[in-house]
């Protein structure tokens, strides 16, 4: 089984350390993370880095967000910065999203959004003020995604290890409810055999159950072949040398004890249908 491959996505140099800890700690999960710095995301001379991050996003299946004081580097869109960029571009393939922010730039958001109007206003938390029009985004994303205040990579692994818990016991119960699925499409196969190979397993079961209860009538029924088993019909296919035990099966006592036997090996309704070959 492929293991979920999670991107962190952040700048660098002021979160380094936690970035770090969370490659450590997304290993222990038995996952596969994927850090540029690391050399994780292949890229050529011929194009800027940050394309080839965007791509790697859409090999992923887990995006970490993480938002400190530093605004980063510009993306070649001249819109955004490149951790932002990223951010959109896992949205916008609906992958799953974890996003954390720094206490201290959450706390001034609350002051930016009051005072962003006035003029001269200095924040002390981010180097750009740009880091607060990044966080106005995310709150106005309309999708469900984990917005969580971090002061430590402990606080951020201690929230990712019960949020990836919970998504492993969903898991668990989406399995669970995929084998009860299986389990009663095997029962409905008993009704609606379509698959040759297994409908000529349910006759083989027939005619010794007809073996066991009346010889002569096996007997009989065995010159012929199986053909099919769809909704309930049993196809059986004589050779035109046995017109006879065909006619003698199709008696009203004879069906009847094939169809009985037939209905307590399927659990289902069953009826014999008998044709005779046309090739000679």
């Amino acid at each position: 089984m492929a293991r979920p491959r999670v991107f962190v996505s952040s700048t660098y140099y002021d979160l380094r350390i936690v970035r770090a800890d969370l490659e450590r700690f997304i290993k222990e999960m038995g996952y596969e993370p994927v850090l540029y710095e690391k050399g994780h995301i292949p890229y050529g001379r011929e194009e800027a880095l940050e394309y080839s991050c965007y791509r790697e996003i859409e090999k992923c299946d887990i995006l970490v967000s993480i938002i400190g004081g530093r605004y980063g580097t510009q993306s070649k869109d001249n819109k955004h910065s490149i951790t932002h960029k990223e951010l959109q571009t896992a949205i916008e393939l609906g992958k799953q999203v974890y996003i954390f922010i720094e206490k201290a730039v959450c706390y001034e958001y609350k002051t930016y959004l009051q005072n962003k109007d006035v003029k001269g206003f200095k924040p002390s938390s981010v180097n750009d003020v740009r880091v607060f029009s990044f966080l106005e985004d995310i709150y106005s994303i309309p999708t469900v995604n984990p917005v969580e205040p971090f002061e430590l990579s402990d606080d951020i692994i201690r929230f990712l290890r019960e949020q990836w818990a919970g998504l492993f016991q969903r898991l668990l119960q989406e399995m669970a409810r995929q084998k009860e699925v299986n389990i009663l499409e095997k029962v409905n196969d008993g009704k609606n055999l379509e698959n040759k190979s297994d409908g000529k397993g349910v006759w083989e079961k027939i005619l010794l159950a007809v073996q066991s209860k009346k010889k002569s009538t096996w007997a009989l029924l065995k010159e012929g072949r199986f053909v099919g088993l769809k909704d309930g019909e049993i196809t059986i296919e004589f050779p035109g040398n046995c017109l006879f035990h065909k006619g003698k099966i199709e008696q009203v006592e004879e069906k009847k004890l094939i169809e009985q036997c037939a209905r307590e090996i399927m659990h289902s309704d069953a009826r014999l249908k008998l044709i005779i070959s046309k090739s000679m």
